[in-house]
């Protein structure tokens, strides 16, 4: 909505909001409140790469630069007019924004299309911004179109005030020379009424003139109420970023403390369990050098008891060899 302003003053309004939201955007990006995605989109490799082949797309002659001729697209897009509407003045001072001049790198308009991305995006992520950042960007908003208003009732009235005022000096010299004329004739009353009449009419001029002032009035003390509103929410965002911060610093603290216990707590499990497993290993050491002394001596005692046995076993064949059995044979062993 352009509230019938000219191409050339929807424009103009254009570079100053532009302005205020690239400052905006690089106090965002120092304080880190850029959310990731957004910020991991318009730094990516594949975005400097699409930026650097729509730049070699408008540099048709290949110089390497953009001319105030070749962004009018650019900024008419950006105002959503034609192309024809957009001065070289205008491009020249959007591209001395992002570090140009009377032409514009291929740097210098990565940078432009980067701040057009960010921008839009955080409009749509509009939802997503504090309360308090919503609240100063509609105090804003609310300042500027106090501030145009002003500037629309003043351009409307000017001629107006300058006519009645006019008016008024025609009318008050023409009663007083009526006055004389009338007062020469020796025509009193119809100068008199006629004189009324002119004093009708300045002070419904004079009313007029008060009412348009009035009106100036209100609609400035309007303009400094949303300014002071919009520097009284900048305070409270601020103040509410500094509790964050130290919020976020102390609990960071409180994991740094936490992370060092259990550091501290693996340490020592760790050492216990290098000192069981070392124990473990000892014991397991004795024990088994133990059961290798009794497996040895299991062995030499299974040999020993052989030997006995073959040796009983021998004596037994010879005890037995020509004794007679009962049913009369004799044992050949």
């Amino acid at each position: 909505n352009t509230g019938g302003m000219s191409d050339t003053e929807v424009v103009d309004s254009l570079l100053q909001q532009v302005a205020a939201d690239y400052q905006r955007l690089k106090q965002l990006q120092s304080d880190g409140r850029i959310p990731p995605a957004i910020q991991e989109l318009y730094m990516s490799d594949s975005f400097v790469d699409k930026c650097l082949a729509h730049f070699e797309v408008l540099d048709e002659k290949g110089t390497g630069k953009l001319s105030a001729g070749q962004v009018a697209p650019i900024l008419a897009d950006m105002a959503q007019i034609p192309p024809t509407s957009v001065s070289d003045a205008q491009c020249e001072q959007l591209m001395v924004m992002f570090g140009g001049g009377p032409t514009l790198s291929r740097g210098q308009y990565c940078a432009l299309a980067r701040f057009i991305v960010a921008m839009s995006k955080l409009a749509e992520a509009g939802g997503k911004l504090s309360p308090h950042e919503q609240e100063v960007q509609r105090l804003q908003q609310q300042a500027e179109e106090a501030r145009q208003e002003i500037q629309r009732v003043t351009a409307a009235h000017h001629d107006e005030l300058n006519s009645l005022h006019a008016q008024l000096e025609q009318h008050s010299f023409q009663a007083s020379v009526e006055v004389a004329t009338v007062l020469s004739d020796g025509l009193v009353r119809s100068c008199l009424d006629q004189h009324l009449t002119e004093t009708a009419v300045i002070a419904d001029a004079e009313a007029r003139i008060h009412a348009l002032e009035e009106e100036v009035r209100e609609l400035r003390s309007q303009l400094e109420q949303a300014r002071q509103a919009g520097e009284h929410g900048q305070a409270a965002l601020q103040v509410e970023f500094a509790k964050f911060k130290e919020e976020a610093g102390r609990s960071a603290e409180r994991t740094s403390q936490e992370l060092q216990r259990l550091v501290k707590e693996y340490q020592t499990l760790a050492l216990e369990a290098a000192a069981e497993t070392q124990s473990l290993q000892e014991a397991f050491s004795t024990e088994r050098v133990q059961l290798t002394v009794e497996l040895d001596m299991e062995r030499q005692r299974s040999s020993r008891l052989n030997q006995e046995l073959s040796r009983l076993s021998k004596n037994w064949r010879d005890m037995m060899r020509g004794v007679p059995y009962p049913d009369g044979g004799v044992c050949a062993a």
